[in-house]
C-alpha cells in the first residue's frame, strides 16, 4: 500500500501517504504499547513510531445499542458507520482498505491535497468506477465520521438540515436543533450539521441528479466557497450559526451527464468551488485480475497459479462482454446491463464459498457455473442469453487450451482436451454444460419448462450465497411459480409486497406512529411500529426482538437455538415506488444495516438475519428512471415470458407445456390456443399501432382462458357429453372444427 500510519509520543496518529503526513483522528488501542522496539522515523525535529494496523482501533466500530441523552437523536454513532461490535474495542484490519491500484492512488493523492488545501471535491466517473467506495476509504484513511447519502430526483433540504416534526408527547421541534453530548460538544442529528460543527466526510452520491437534486446541491454553494460560518433560519428574525469545522469535508460523486440517464451539470456557482478529480474505470485486465485473486480471499485452497489462470479466463469474456451490452445483448436498455468490478467480486464470492480444494477440474466448473449465474442470467430476452453463452463457450474452450499448453495447470480431465486437439476440446466444453445441466435437472426437474427450472436453480444458489436478487421480468413470466418452487426446496414462507407510488417509508421501514388506543401514563404520545420490510429484520445484537413488546415478530432470536424457517420478501414492481424508497433500500443493501428510531432518542441499528432473502421485481419494458446505483446493488436475473414458438423442429413450444400440465389442457386444446397466441403475436408485429405498448398481448390473457376451459370442462355439462360422444365414435369435431362431421354407414364414420 503506498501508505501506513505513524504515532508520536502523545500518542496522536499520523498517515503517511507516499512520504506526507497527514494529521488524523485515529486512535491507539494501547497508547502504552509506544516504545523503543517499534521501528521509527523523523519528520524535522519530531520522532514518530511505525504503527501496524492492529495498533488501531477502528473508528467505525461502537458499542451497541445506541442511546443518546436529552431525547436526542444521531443516526451514526461515533460520527460514523458503527458496526455496533460490543465496546468498540476492534482493531483496523487490511481488509478494511480497498484493494490498491494505480488509479485509486492517484485519485486518493489528489484528494488528500485538495483537502489539505482547502477544497471540496468532485469525483466524476462511469458508473462502477470506484468513487463512492474511494469516497468512503479517504474518511477511513483520515479516521473521520462518514456518511453517503444517496442523492435522487425527490430529495429536499429537510433532508440536510431538518425540518419542523412532532415528538413522541406531541411537541412540535426543531429537528435541527443542538444539543451538548457528554464531551461537552455541540451535536446535531442531521450528519451534514454534525459534520459541519465536529469535521467528517459527508458524500453526496450521485450529486445532480434529476432537476430537483440539481438545484439543491445549490444550497451547497456557501460551503464550497468556504465560508466560515453558515447560517439557518429557524424561523423569521432568528437564526441559528454554524461555524464550519476545518475538517469537515464534503464529496460529490457523479455520473458523467453525457452517459447516465437522468444526470445534470452541477450549477456554476457550485461547480466553479470545486476541485473536480476524473475517477477512470481502471478495467485494465491486470487490475481486474487482482481483484479477483483479492476476493478470493488469502485462505482460498486454490494454488496462486490456478487462481491466476482463473482470473484470466474471467477477465478476458468480462471485457469482450461488456462493450457488447447495448448493442449485441441488453438493447433494451443498456443501463440495466452494464457491468463492472461488481460482477467480478460476486463470482470470486461464489468460488470462495463453493470450493473447498485445489482440484482444478472442480475449480474450472466452479467458475464456469458462477459466470453462468452472474452474466448469462441477467438477460431476460431469449436469444440475447444464448448469444452470451455461446460467447462464454467459445472463451472459455480457447483460454483453457491456451492455458493449459503454456503451463498444465488443468487437472487430467481438461489436459485431455489438448490430447484431443480442437474438436475434441469443444466436444469437451459440452461437459460443463452438461454437468450444470444435470445439477439444474437434480434439483428442480419438476419444472415445466428449462427456463422456469434454470431461474429456480440460480435462485436458490444467489439466496444460499446471501445475494438480494432483482427480476428483469418480460410481460406475463411466471415468476411467481419460479418462486415457489424455490421455496418449497428451501421451506421458505414467501411474503409478497406489491410496491405502489403511494407508499411511504413508513409503511415499508416503520417509524415513530401515534398511539391510537390507551397511552401509557408517561404522556408518550408515539410508538414506534413496523414496516413491510423492517418486521423481517433483526437488531444487530441478535438479542432483542423488533416488535417492541417482544411478541408477534417472525424473527426468532438465534441465540436460543431454534431453527428459523427461511423468508423471502418478494418485492413485486419495484419501479412503482418513489426513488426515495428505492434509496433507502440501496443504502440497507449496500452497507447491510440501516439505523431506525425505534423511540424518541434512540436509534437502534436493524441487520438482514441469514435467513431472510430478498428479491424484487420490474418488467423489462419498464420506462422508470432509475439511479444506477438501485440496479448496482442487486444482482439481476432476466425472466422470459412462455414462448408459443418451438425452439427446435418436432418439440411444442415452453408455452404449450405450461397449458398441458399447469392447466390440464389435452394436446388439441393447447396446440389450438397455442396457434391462437401465436397468430396475434405474428399479427402484432405487422401492424406497428401506436398504443401497442399498452396493449400489448402477453401469455396471462391465455392462461386465463386456459383456466376457464379447464373449469368449464369440470363444470359444463356439454364439455362432458362431448368428451363421452369423442369416446364412444373415435371422432373429434375438434381436429376438423371447420367442417361438419362425416357420414355414417353401418353406425360407423366414413
Amino acid at each position: 500500500k503506498p501508505f501506513y500510519y505513524l504515532a508520536d509520543e502523545e500518542g496522536t496518529v499520523y498517515l503517511n501517504f507516499k512520504g506526507k503526513l497527514y494529521l488524523t483522528r485515529h486512535e491507539l488501542l494501547n497508547p502504552a504499547a509506544l516504545g523503543s522496539d517499534r521501528a521509527s522515523e523523523k519528520f524535522g525535529d519530531k520522532t514518530y513510531w511505525a504503527l501496524e494496523f492492529e495498533d488501531i482501533r477502528n473508528p467505525y466500530s461502537a458499542p451497541s445499542p445506541l442511546r443518546l441523552r436529552s431525547g436526542q437523536v444521531f443516526p451514526l454513532p461515533l460520527g460514523g458507520e458503527g458496526k455496533g461490535e460490543g465496546d468498540g474495542n476492534v482493531p483496523l484490519t487490511e481488509e478494511d482498505f480497498l484493494m490498491e491500484t494505480e488509479v485509486q492512488e492517484k485519485v486518493e493523492e489528489a484528494i488528500l491535497g485538495a483537502f489539505e488545501d482547502g477544497w471540496h471535491v468532485d469525483l466524476e466517473g462511469k458508473a462502477g468506477a470506484g468513487k463512492t467506495s474511494i469516497a468512503r476509504e479517504m474518511a477511513l484513511l483520515l479516521g473521520l465520521p462518514r456518511t453517503v447519502f444517496q442523492m435522487h430526483g425527490e430529495r429536499d433540504i429537510s433532508d440536510w438540515i431538518g425540518t419542523y416534526r412532532e415528538d413522541s408527547r406531541g411537541r412540535i421541534i426543531l429537528s435541527c436543533r443542538s444539543w451538548i453530548d457528554k464531551s461537552g460538544k455541540k451535536r446535531y442529528r442531521q450528519p451534514l450539521l454534525d459534520y459541519l460543527v465536529n469535521g467528517g466526510v459527508f458524500v453526496s452520491d450521485e450529486g445532480a441528479i434529476g432537476e430537483q437534486g440539481r438545484e439543491l446541491m445549490s444550497w451547497l454553494s456557501a460551503i464550497v466557497a468556504r465560508d466560515k460560518e453558515i447560517y439557518i433560519s429557524e424561523f423569521p428574525g432568528h437564526l441559528i450559526k454554524l461555524e464550519v469545522h476545518k475538517d469537515f469535508h464534503l464529496i460529490v460523486t457523479n455520473n458523467s451527464p453525457e452517459e447516465a440517464q437522468g444526470r445534470h451539470f452541477l450549477k456554476s456557482e457550485i461547480a466553479s468551488n470545486l476541485h473536480f478529480i476524473h475517477v477512470d474505470e481502471d478495467e485494465s485486465p491486470e487490475t481486474l485480475k487482482r481483484l479477483f485473486i483479492h476476493f478470493l480471499g488469502k485462505k482460498s485452497p486454490l494454488s496462486s497459479g490456478m487462481k491466476e489462470n482463473l482470473a484470466e479466463i474471467l477477465v478476458n469474456f468480462h471485457l469482450d462482454l461488456k462493450p457488447r451490452i447495448g448493442k449485441e445483448v441488453g438493447k433494451d436498455n443498456r443501463d440495466r446491463h452494464t457491468i463492472s468490478k461488481r460482477e467480478i467480486r460476486r463470482i470470486a464470492a461464489r468460488i470462495r464459498k463453493e470450493l473447498k480444494t485445489n482440484n482444478p477440474d472442480e475449480a474450472l466448473y466452479s467458475l464456469y457455473k458462477a459466470m453462468r449465474v452472474v452474466y448469462k442470467a441477467m438477460f431476460p430476452d431469449t436469444e440475447e442469453r444464448m448469444r452470451v453463452l455461446e460467447l462464454l463457450h467459445s472463451q472459455l474452450q480457447g483460454a483453457v487450451i491456451a492455458i493449459s499448453k503454456k503451463d498444465g495447470t488443468f487437472g487430467p480431465t481438461m489436459r485431455s482436451w489438448i490430447s484431443g486437439g480442437e474438436d475434441w476440446s469443444a466436444m469437451q466444453v459440452n461437459v460443463l454444460k452438461y454437468r450444470l445441466q444435470r445439477e439444474v435437472s437434480e434439483k428442480f426437474g419438476g419444472a415445466v419448462t428449462d427456463h422456469e427450472a434454470w431461474v429456480s436453480y440460480f435462485t436458490q444458489s444467489l439466496f444460499e450465497q446471501g445475494e438480494p436478487l432483482l427480476y428483469i421480468s418480460q410481460q406475463g413470466a411466471r415468476t411467481g411459480d419460479m418462486l415457489h418452487s424455490v421455496a418449497v426446496k428451501m421451506n421458505a414462507k414467501i411474503v409478497p409486497i406489491d410496491s405502489a407510488p403511494e407508499h411511504t417509508l413508513l409503511e415499508i421501514l416503520g417509524d415513530l406512529f401515534p398511539i391510537l388506543g390507551k397511552r401509557p401514563e408517561d404522556g408518550t404520545r408515539s410508538q414506534h411500529v413496523k414496516g413491510a420490510v423492517s418486521r423481517h429484520l433483526m437488531m444487530d445484537s441478535g438479542s432483542r426482538r423488533n416488535d417492541g413488546e417482544g411478541k408477534g415478530n417472525d424473527i426468532q432470536n438465534s441465540e436460543n437455538g431454534e431453527t428459523q424457517q427461511p423468508v423471502i420478501v418478494w418485492i413485486r414492481n419495484i419501479d412503482q415506488w418513489s426513488e426515495e424508497m428505492r434509496t433507502a433500500l440501496n443504502g440497507f443493501l449496500e452497507d447491510g444495516y440501516i439505523d431506525l428510531e425505534v423511540r424518541e432518542g434512540e436509534i437502534r441499528r436493524f441487520v438482514k438475519p441469514a435467513h431472510v432473502h430478498f428479491v424484487s421485481e420490474i418488467a423489462s419494458d419498464s420506462q422508470g428512471d432509475f439511479s444506477s446505483a438501485f440496479f448496482n446493488r442487486w444482482v439481476k436475473l432476466g425472466v422470459s415470458s412462455d414462448s408459443p414458438f418451438e425452439e427446435k423442429e418436432n418439440q411444442i413450444s415452453d408455452f404449450e407445456k405450461v397449458l398441458k400440465k399447469e392447466y390440464d389442457l389435452d394436446s388439441k386444446e393447447a396446440r389450438i390456443l397455442t396457434r391462437l397466441y401465436r397468430g396475434i403475436l405474428m399479427a402484432e408485429a405487422e401492424h406497428l399501432w401506436a398504443n401497442m405498448r399498452q396493449y400489448k398481448v402477453g401469455p396471462t390473457i391465455f392462461y386465463a382462458l386456459a383456466e376457464a376451459i379447464s373449469q368449464s370442462k369440470k363444470e359444463d355439462p356439454r364439455w362432458r357429453k362431448l368428451m363421452q360422444e369423442i369416446a364412444r365414435t373415435g371422432y373429434d369435431p375438434r381436429s376438423h372444427y371447420s367442417q361438419g362431421p362425416p357420414q355414417k354407414e353401418n353406425d360407423k364414420f366414413v
